[in-house]
């Protein structure tokens, strides 16, 4: 009776540790989740930023032009096509991108469990956006 009690005891043992392991990666997930979070959010306030000082120089070069002797509706067409052309620019990116991640998930849905296909989405995202920050430097 005293080995059926000790192993027992050292399947429960066992069954705590996995239950702790599970509840550690859940948290550790949790927090890379918010990690991810706050990135996103980040990045939506820097592109909103961005934005906003487009706009800015986008008025003060057809100030300029204006300044410089172009007729106000002539620069008004030049700023037009200028945006025209980086709205297209911006559109084939986006697209490029969402496709990529379109087969990206695919195949990260495809095979492993939760924990693992996560982690090679989270793999991607971070490549991705830094690959994009290498890109602006």
């Amino acid at each position: 009776m005293p080995r059926l009690k000790s192993v027992i005891d050292l399947s429960t043992l066992l069954g705590f540790a996995s239950l702790g392991g599970d509840v550690l990666k859940a948290r550790v997930l949790r927090g890379l989740m918010k990690d991810v979070a706050s990135v996103v959010a980040l990045a939506v306030a820097t592109g909103f930023t961005a934005g906003a000082l487009l706009i800015g120089m986008g008025y003060l070069a057809y100030q300029e032009l204006v300044q410089a002797g172009l007729d106000p509706a002539g620069a008004l067409l030049l700023m037009l096509l200028i945006g025209a052309c980086l709205m297209f620019f911006l559109f084939r990116i986006t697209a490029r991108r969402l496709s990529l991640l379109r087969q990206k998930r695919a195949q990260t849905l495809s095979g492993g469990n939760m924990a693992e296909r996560m982690s090679v989405l989270m793999d991607h995202f971070i490549d991705g956006f830094s690959e994009g920050s290498r890109r602006r430097r």
